[in-house]
């Protein structure tokens, strides 16, 4: 299972990664759009007292200066409604940035986990390992014995199956120990891996819907923005264009 586990992690790392990109070229872009209209805005108050001026120049009630006092009110009002709706793409995109926090948390801490799994990886090696040895040294007694058995008495042999014999005692030592912190850690990794799948799980849930009801409440906003833009701006009448010959 946690050797699935660290390939699935694996995968989870990459994917995560990409949508950290993601996550952070919605934010540029959406910051990009509130710059936007923010100049755009004050652009069109500037020109608003352009043809405020222009009109006064001319006369308010002037054959010209009528019309150029109706456009700078139009100029005027679409780039407050601008400038607002700037304001509200910042702040909405202030808020999706600190929801989208949590796709980078979550890559933060995928190395934690696998490194977890590597320790248990870690573990599992050390104990075979010790195994391994435990039943080379029992073949190499059992040899010896044999040759014993066979053969007249060797101090030399008698010496080294009590060497093999004492080590064996250690290593079933430093087995149940293996075996105890393998299982310490294999029991800490299972609890930590479906802890992490929760969270991530639940995080995400969390992170979505947020996304939505700020979306939801900057979509709504805007479109009040820019009725009540539409509502109050009355069309321009340049005049009758001459007809050409």
């Amino acid at each position: 299972v946690l050797a699935r586990k660290r390939a699935e992690f694996k995968e989870m790392e990459a994917v995560l990664s990409r949508s950290s990109l993601a996550a952070e070229s919605l934010v540029q872009r959406m910051e990009k759009l509130a710059t936007a209209l923010g100049d755009f805005g004050l652009t069109c108050i500037k020109t608003s007292k352009f043809e405020d001026g222009e009109g006064e120049r001319l006369g308010k009630y002037s054959e010209a200066g009528e019309p150029l006092r109706s456009i700078a009110q139009s100029f005027r009002r679409g780039g407050t409604a601008s400038v607002r709706s700037s304001r509200l793409t910042r702040s909405g995109t202030e808020s999706m940035a600190a929801h989208l926090t949590n796709i980078h948390d979550h890559l933060g801490l995928v190395p934690a986990a696998r490194q977890g799994l590597r320790n248990r990886r870690q573990a599992l090696l050390s104990y075979r390992t010790i195994i391994q040895e435990i039943d080379s040294k029992k073949r190499r007694v059992a040899e010896l014995e044999q040759q014993g058995a066979q053969r007249t008495a060797d101090p030399h042999r008698t010496r080294k199956v009590a060497e093999l014999k004492k080590d064996l005692e250690g290593l079933e030592v430093s087995k149940a120990s293996a075996a105890d912190m393998l299982e310490q850690v294999s029991k800490r990794n299972h609890e930590e891996v479906e802890r992490y799948e929760v969270e991530r799980r639940e995080g995400h849930i969390e992170m979505l819907q947020e996304m939505c009801r700020v979306m939801q409440v900057m979509n709504e906003r805007n479109a009040e923005i820019w009725s009540s833009y539409k509502t109050n701006t009355e069309p321009i009448d340049l005049g009758e264009e001459e007809e050409e010959g």
